[in-house]
């Protein structure tokens, strides 16, 4: 094992306001929203909460975090492209399913907008933050981001740190395939998913992936699953509404990739879970994967633009060489995965 390496967690929420596939939405995603945040202010560790533009709108939520959140937690953006938004900027939302949140690439995010019309959007989006909070946020999250709008982000308003989805295959109504599998890299200017290959060409901030996927299980996931999990989900990630993620024996065995196999120089796992899932138990499972990370007591929680900053300190602009893998596999079958980056 390579000494001194980087092992960072991030414990981010994002936050809705409006979730068009469920009933009693509205007090199921401000609730969840609330006992999130009241699990990390009681076990006083430094966490994220990242609040797309509907929640922005809705004086609820920013009451709480402006009363209730302390200086461990930080506020971002998280930008998924919702009705409010559009409305604001003068723009049809083009839902074919009538919502005003839609997670389908048109029109829940980006690259569904001409060029023009995604700079009209983000600076929207930005302003309403800054309206509320008084300064830009320093970590931009989403499912997916277009490239135009990272720099958007990184050269006009100073981001820090933007974070996307994990890749996957016809999980939701895009794939992502082929990407940095875990941690994070500098993306080029000419490709958000794709690494910079020189200073130049580097946006300047590191991309983190979301969701603390299991490296064997993530891709071909029906091939390894165990008949137990097949019942469950076939999302295997940290997440705790899926079975990796509220399961004890599977948690345990995915931290241990994350944080206790060879990694090279940067160890890093997102946990979290948005709220639209509050219908189902997320504050158990997540208040578990958090007590055992302070358990092995290597792993430092960090604020994701405290993460992005000591990346930079430690590895300046060039993306380091890291590796995430899987050599114990809790299905109990001979099957290993390693990843290169």
């Amino acid at each position: 094992m390579i000494q001194n390496t980087m092992k960072s967690v991030n414990i981010m929420n994002f936050v809705r306001q409006c979730e068009p596939r469920s009933e009693s939405v509205d007090k199921i995603l401000f609730e969840t929203t609330k006992k999130q945040l009241a699990l990390v202010n009681e076990l006083q560790v430094p966490n994220t909460f990242l609040l797309q533009y509907d929640a922005l709108c809705d004086d609820r939520f920013v009451k709480l975090f402006k009363e209730e959140a302390g200086p461990l937690t930080e506020t971002g953006l998280w930008y998924e492209i919702v009705e409010p938004l559009t409305s604001a900027c003068g723009m049809k939302y083009e839902s074919e399913r009538g919502w005003k949140w839609d997670w389908h690439i048109k029109p829940g995010f980006s690259m569904a907008y001409t060029p023009d019309e995604r700079d009209r959007l983000i600076d929207e989006a930005m302003q309403k933050f800054k309206e509320i909070f008084g300064e830009y946020p320093g970590t931009v999250g989403s499912w997916l981001i277009d490239t135009r709008t990272a720099s958007r982000l990184a050269d006009r308003y100073g981001v820090k740190c933007l974070c996307i989805c994990r890749d996957q295959t016809n999980t939701d109504a895009y794939s992502l395939v082929g990407g940095y599998f875990n941690g994070a890299y500098y993306p080029s200017r000419n490709n958000i998913f794709t690494p910079a290959q020189t200073a130049d060409n580097s946006l300047g901030i590191p991309v983190l992936r979301l969701l603390g996927p299991d490296p064997i299980r993530n891709y071909d996931g029906k091939k390894f699953l165990t008949e137990k999990e097949a019942s469950g989900s076939l999302m295997c990630t940290l997440e705790p509404v899926w079975y990796a993620g509220s399961d004890s024996v599977y948690e345990s065995a995915l931290l241990e990739d994350f944080f206790g196999c060879e990694t090279l120089n940067f160890a890093y796992a997102q946990i979290g879970q948005e709220n639209s899932f509050g219908d189902s138990d997320i504050i158990s499972p997540l208040r578990r994967q958090i007590e055992a990370i302070m358990q092995r007591g290597d792993v430092a929680f960090e604020k994701m633009t405290e993460t992005a900053e000591k990346f930079g300190e430690r590895f300046g602009r060039a993306t380091p060489p890291s590796v995430t893998a899987g050599l114990k596999n809790p299905g109990g079958e001979d099957v290993q995965s390693v990843y290169y980056q």
